[in-house]
């Protein structure tokens, strides 16, 4: 047990890269004694000893099996991508099935690892996977999260899994309540909550959500430790500053519309 919390620990300080990725794959499949290989368009899914378990209900891997070009990097880039869509989608499931049941301990782990496969799969696979003939694939793993986030036991983590889902899914609305829900569920006192804070507020930033992130900041103040309440306050500042000229661009646009030429300020008089 120790080697394999030893493994978790060097994961979760390495770079985003798909070996990083292979390796949090292989630590997830050593926790729980399942073995998941996908060859020739086909998934296995065995134990240790060999016996093979029932078949992940993943209806969108045929469409990921129908392919013309099979080269050998093609090959391996798909069974990664299936063996991180599954891991995510149906490896905690599999586990139940394991007898005897993972010890409460391999369980944490098993969590706490598949967090790791998430974020490697959503920063350094999903990349990989952007031209278009890589739709089902890409598919594929991403419709995995939201299964994923079925099982995953912390309330801050299940919901910054799904704000990253819908993010790339394009529904911002909804990711942003998404990353609120996840900044609500951190407390004060843990070290990741000016971390989901500043996640929650750069989404709502980059989306032109400013009147939203203002507001964000002002809700969470209250819970701002006394160290960080100056990073907080430059936060409100900057989002004072861009939110006036977000509205000043706004005015100027719909003046030049209605051929009123650009509005001067006072001084500008």
């Amino acid at each position: 047990m120790q080697d394999l919390v030893d493994r978790y620990r060097q994961l979760v300080v390495a770079e985003e890269s798909v070996e990083t990725l292979d390796l949090a794959l292989a630590l997830a499949e050593d926790v729980v004694g399942i073995r998941l290989r996908w060859t020739a368009g086909r998934l296995e899914a065995r134990t240790d000893p060999g016996q093979p378990l029932a078949d992940p209900d993943l209806p969108e891997l045929a469409r990921v099996g129908a392919r013309r070009r099979r080269t050998r990097p093609r090959l391996e880039k798909q069974a990664r991508t299936v063996r991180a869509a599954v891991t995510l989608a149906a490896l905690p499931a599999l586990a139940d099935e394991i007898r005897p049941p993972l010890m409460e301990r391999r369980r944490s782990l098993l969590a706490d690892t598949c967090l790791v496969v998430f974020h490697q799969a959503c920063f350094a696979l999903l990349p990989e996977l952007r031209a278009k003939d890589w739709t089902d694939e890409r598919r594929l793993l991403t419709e995995s999260f939201p299964r994923f986030a079925e099982h995953v036991p912390a309330v801050s983590d299940r919901y910054s899994v799904l704000a990253l889902y819908y993010d790339l899914s394009g529904d911002w609305e909804r990711a942003g309540r998404c990353y609120r829900e996840a900044l609500l569920a951190t407390h004060s006192d843990n070290h990741e909550f000016m971390t989901a804070l500043q996640s929650a507020w750069s989404f709502l930033i980059e989306h032109q959500m400013l009147q939203q992130a203002f507001d964000l900041l002002l809700e969470s103040y209250p819970r701002v430790a006394r160290q960080d309440l100056d990073e907080v306050k430059e936060l409100m500042t900057l989002t004072f500053v861009l939110q006036r000229r977000f509205y000043e661009e706004q005015l100027k646009q719909r003046s030049l519309a209605h051929g009123l030429g650009p509005t001067l300020r006072p001084s500008e008089a």
